[in-house]
């Protein structure tokens, strides 16, 4: 009996993860939309951009001026570690969730005070927003 439930289980688990790559890729947003960059004692507070990636599909994103400027390049999606439990809210099966972040950098200085523009590419489709950067 033990072994039918067991087999069920996981044949119910092996559903739900085909039924979340036939989903494909979803992008919850930033995990907050104000930004803080390090200084002095602090360790800033960065916008993580969470995602459903149960594909594997290249993912990519930018971060620019209110003028259309390119400030950053976002780095190449990671998975999702125990330190961002704010992404796993979304009750996404975690072994598809990553992310990208951005800490208020660009070229090696921090941005100033203002409105940033986000577009992360993933799929064939853009997904953009603000945000806020608070020195």
């Amino acid at each position: 009996m033990t072994s039918i439930k067991k087999a069920g289980a996981a044949l119910a688990l092996g559903a739900v993860a085909a039924l979340a790559q036939t989903l494909g890729f979803h992008f919850y947003g930033p995990v907050g939309r104000f930004v803080t960059p390090p200084s002095g004692a602090s360790t800033g507070h960065p916008a993580v951009f969470c995602f459903d990636n149960p594909n594997g599909s290249g993912v990519s994103g930018q971060i620019f001026t209110l003028l259309g400027r390119n400030v950053a390049t976002l780095g190449s999606p990671q998975p999702l570690p125990a330190s961002q439990p704010a992404c796993t809210q979304t009750g996404v099966l975690p072994n598809s969730m990553q992310f990208l972040l951005w800490n208020g950098e660009s070229n090696g200085s921090f941005v100033h005070s203002g409105i940033y523009l986000y577009r992360i590419q993933a799929e064939g489709g853009n997904y953009t927003g603000s945000l806020v950067v608070v020195r």
